[in-house]
């Protein structure tokens, strides 16, 4: 489990919503997403993505206003470019209530205190998830059996999964 700090930095994102237990890749370009790129990775290579509410009409210079639920994920991967830009990978591990942010002095980019909110599913759920995750593993087994060319690695895969969020 990821130790997730009570302040990580935010990169708002228009038309995007991102989700934990998913992998999100990002062109960076913005210099003042290369200095959270570098803060975050000098660190704890967290960052939030929030999905933004209102984008002001001088958007370089202002901050965007957000939706406090987001999801907070971990870079995975970085890949620096000739241009002196980055792609990047980013996990979601764990949606987040954003508390209060600012642009902290002397930086560019957004900073947020954060909360991380609990993913519990009663009993009934977890049955429910339980027989739904069985039914879609023996759906898949058996499309990678019939494939032309079977890979038994594939369906020793999908038979280790046990989260449903891995589907």
């Amino acid at each position: 489990m990821v130790q997730i700090p009570e302040w990580v930095p935010i990169f708002p994102l228009h038309n995007t919503v991102f989700f934990p237990n998913t992998i999100l890749p990002l062109h960076i370009f913005e210099e003042r997403y290369k200095q959270l790129l570098k803060d975050v990775m000098s660190q704890h290579s967290l960052l939030v993505i929030s999905l933004v509410s209102h984008r002001p009409s001088n958007y370089f210079h202002q901050k965007p206003k957000i939706h406090d639920l987001a999801t907070v994920g971990k870079i995975i991967e970085v890949e620096q470019r000739a241009d002196t830009n980055f792609d990047i990978l980013l996990s979601g591990i764990s949606r987040v209530k954003i508390k209060h942010h600012f642009i902290p002095e002397g930086k560019m980019y957004l900073m947020g205190q954060i909360e991380p909110i609990s993913e519990t599913i009663d009993d009934e759920l977890k049955k429910q998830l339980s027989s739904a995750m069985a039914s879609l593993k023996s759906i898949c087994s058996q499309l990678a059996i019939e494939s032309s060319n079977p890979h038994p690695e594939i369906i020793k895969s999908i038979n280790k999964i046990d989260n449903p969020a891995a589907f």
